[in-house]
Formats: structure tokens, C-alpha cells, sequence
């Protein structure tokens, strides 16, 4: 995309495999850079290529993957970082913040993507403010999403599920995408349809997840002679019993058998 544009002179792109320097001598530092040219790429670009020791910040920017050596997206090992000496790498492709590293004399990181795309992307998302002198690196992190998502667990055992639920919804920003889920015993499954349109003008955007368990005497029931009852037998014996994901099987399994419901997540 960024061949159909006309740039201001003070952008450069780095169009090629092979790293190409800037030198900035005002600024005391040189910018190497080299391009991610093709959809995938499986060597690793950076492998031969060391900063010169000549009293100057050399600066890396790159889209590269961090990995032992196997990757579609221009890999780069952790032996090739130590050897680039650089001041700093600049590093893109992974979309989740990796905080400051160190490789040898080389701080790298990657910022992160800056704005948020889906529910696999949560939180705060922005850029790195990297201060860079011969013998220390600090990075800053600056938020820059306008909007955020997030996800927020409702437990829904002490107020009823919209109750819960506005209650979590006012500490969030109405600008914000929210997945609320709903956890915890209840007497009824909650009404996910109900609960839509009560909440849909709190957040830009607001998804339902029914998470809770129906509210049940599960030792009683395990006593009687149903089908119910086997099953409850049956779960309280499994290796994984009290688990998180036993939790789920139950309450998949109730809501199947009490109900005739399919309990997808």
C-alpha cells in the first residue's frame, strides 16, 4: 500500500531485504533498516549485519519475528541480535506489548499494535517513547487507542444479572468494547437478549458470554436416581474434578440435561 502514496520528503521506506543506513549526524545516531518485502519471509534478514564501534547510537527498525530460527515472518534469532550490536532494535509483527529487552549490549521491543482490533487484542494499546543514550535505554509506553476492549467477569451471585452487570458497566468508558462475562450460581439461565438491549447504550459495543451455573443443591441431586444424578456422580470422581474445566463440563452438562440447552461459550 505504501507504493500508491505520495510521501513527504522526511519519510524514508525501506523497500529491500538487505539492511540500508541513514546517518543522522546531527542527532549523533544512524537508522538501519530493511524491508519485509513478500508475505512471508523465511531467512533471517538481519543474520551478518553489525553495527560499527565508532561513538554513534545505531538505531534497528525492522519487521521481524524474535524466535528460535523457524518462522515465516523474517525470523531472527537471539544470537543474531546479540551480533548487530545495535544501540536499539525497533522490532514489528508481534501485536502484543513485549516491554523492554536485552540481548546482549541490544535492547529491543515491541510496542504492540496501536489500536486495538478485537477481543484478542485488550487493553491499552500504543507506542513506545524509547530515550536512548550510549549507556541506557528507558522505554515509555503512550497509549494511543481510541477505543479499548476489553473483557470484564460479572459475578452475578449477589445481584441479579443486569443489576451485576450495569454495576461492572459504570467503571467502563463509553467508548470502550466490552465482553462481559457472567459467572457464578443463578437461579435462571440469564436472558442474554433482555440483557443486550438494557446495556447496549453504556459501551460502543458490548458482547455476552453466559458463564454462570445454575444454583442447585448438586449434593442432594447427586443422590437421586436420574440421569442427572449419575452425571454428578460421575463428574464428582474425574481426576479433574474442582478444576476450572470441570466447572465447565458441569455446567455444560446440567444446562444440557436440566434444560436441553446447548451451552456453547
Amino acid at each position: 500500500p505504501y507504493a500508491t502514496l505520495v510521501w513527504p520528503e522526511n519519510v524514508t521506506i525501506f523497500t529491500t531485504e538487505t539492511v540500508n543506513s541513514m546517518p543522522f549526524p546531527e542527532l549523533g545516531c544512524v537508522v538501519h533498516g530493511v524491508g519485509f518485502t513478500h508475505s512471508r519471509v523465511e531467512n533471517d534478514l538481519w543474520k551478518g549485519f553489525s553495527a560499527p564501534k565508532d561513538g554513534l547510537l545505531h538505531i534497528g527498525i525492522a519487521h521481524a519475528d524474535v524466535c528460535q530460527g523457524n518462522s515465516l515472518y523474517a525470523p531472527m534469532t537471539q544470537s543474531t541480535l546479540m551480533e548487530t550490536h545495535l544501540n536499539y532494535l525497533a522490532l514489528g509483527h508481534i501485536h502484543t506489548p513485549s516491554g523492554l529487552q536485552k540481548t546482549g549490549g541490544t535492547a529491543w521491543a515491541y510496542p504492540g499494535c496501536p489500536e486495538g482490533r478485537g477481543f484478542d487484542e485488550l487493553g491499552d494499546r500504543g507506542c513506545l517513547l524509547v530515550h536512548l543514550e550510549q549507556d541506557s535505554v528507558t522505554a515509555e509506553f503512550r497509549p494511543l487507542a481510541q477505543r479499548r476492549y476489553l473483557e470484564v467477569e460479572v459475578d452475578v451471585s449477589e445481584f441479579s444479572p443486569l443489576e451485576a452487570a450495569e454495576r461492572a458497566l459504570i467503571l467502563q468508558s463509553p467508548k470502550d468494547c466490552v465482553k462481559l462475562i457472567l459467572t457464578g450460581p443463578c437461579d435462571a439461565a440469564p436472558d442474554l437478549d433482555l440483557l443486550r438491549r438494557k446495556l447496549s447504550n453504556r459501551v460502543y459495543a458490548l458482547r455476552l458470554v453466559d458463564r454462570t451455573r445454575p444454583n442447585i443443591d448438586r449434593d442432594r441431586q447427586a443422590q437421586e436416581d436420574t440421569l442427572t444424578g449419575a452425571f454428578l456422580r460421575a463428574m464428582a470422581c474425574h481426576p479433574a474434578a474442582g478444576s476450572p474445566q470441570a466447572e465447565l463440563a458441569l455446567r455444560f452438562g446440567l444446562a444440557a440435561l436440566e434444560r436441553g440447552e446447548d451451552c456453547r461459550p
